[in-house]
């Protein structure tokens, strides 16, 4: 029926569902707010979608940044939790699987343990993009940043633990 068309807007009520063409998808915005005030419906930004038949894309709704941000709680509970775990170490945080950083190989060791932990909540807050920027937007950014940011915690952590290290 909308084969190979332009964007369309949808709006769906109780008791009816129009769906609008829109050519101009520039005005789309202006072209919704004409259709509210003309079929005197109130306005919901959530009934609003998007869609472009050429490709596969697929609307989201504030349901669906709802369920992403809880989704998103568990990794950033945990890399959150790893940094206040790093604070609250006596002895020296390690970063690396299966190693332990002795006490000697440290000057300070109360500091090198906050920049750990600092390094980890950073990392794990990064993951409330996602929501904060909208499921789709914040997926694409979260996916092109994260092996970088994996990066990045590795240079960070040598970066700390060079600059901690006893000379």
């Amino acid at each position: 029926m909308y084969r190979n068309s332009k964007p369309y807007i949808k709006i769906t009520t109780s008791d009816k569902t129009l769906i609008y063409n829109d050519k101009d998808s520039n005005k789309t915005i202006e072209t919704y707010n004409q259709l509210i005030k003309k079929y005197n419906l109130k306005s919901s930004t959530n009934s609003v979608k998007y869609n472009n038949f050429k490709s596969s894309q697929t609307s989201y709704t504030q349901k669906d940044d709802i369920v992403i941000a809880i989704s998103m709680m568990p990794a950033v509970l945990f890399f959150v939790g790893i940094g206040i775990y790093s604070f609250k170490r006596k002895t020296p945080m390690h970063f690396w699987a299966g190693t332990i950083v002795k006490s000697e190989e440290i000057s300070n060791i109360k500091a090198y343990n906050r920049a750990n932990g600092i390094m980890w909540i950073a990392y794990g807050l990064s993951f409330l993009l996602i929501p904060l920027l909208g499921s789709m937007v914040g997926g694409i950014v979260i996916a092109i940043l994260s092996s970088f940011m994996i990066v990045g915690m590795v240079l960070c952590y040598k970066c700390i633990y060079n600059k901690y290290k006893v000379k």
